[in-house]
């Protein structure tokens, strides 16, 4: 017979096979403190050669390192800002163009320097 401590308290005497049950079905921790007669104070089940290899604990899963993007280089996004700076003039300019109907005719006359039509 095994007895066994829960919350503090002693628990009612069970049979090995008993407690073997509680201890894999889980519902009592390996570190559940147990004694029986003949046995030197209580000690945690893991520590108790009939109870030690009863549960393992589960796989230790190993979790990939975070994925790192490669760094630009000081050139690279210099050329990436000198893009995305001539694409916003291009459209300011397209902008310009529609806004103050800017055509070729116009520019020859020099009425765009005007503003006169």
């Amino acid at each position: 017979m095994w007895y066994y401590a829960r919350n503090g308290r002693q628990e009612v005497p069970v049979s090995e096979e008993e407690l073997c049950q509680l201890l894999a079905g889980r519902a009592l921790p390996l570190s559940t403190l147990v004694w029986r007669p003949g046995q030197n104070g209580w000690q945690k089940a893991e520590d108790v050669s009939e109870f030690s290899g009863l549960v393992k604990p589960p796989p230790v899963v190993a979790v990939p390192p975070p994925l790192s993007m490669p760094r630009q280089t000081r050139k690279e996004t210099a050329q990436m800002a000198g893009w995305a700076f001539g694409a916003v003039c291009f459209v300011l300019l397209a902008i310009m163009v529609i806004r103050f109907g800017f055509t070729a005719e116009k520019a020859e006359a020099g009425s765009y320097l005007t503003g006169y039509s």
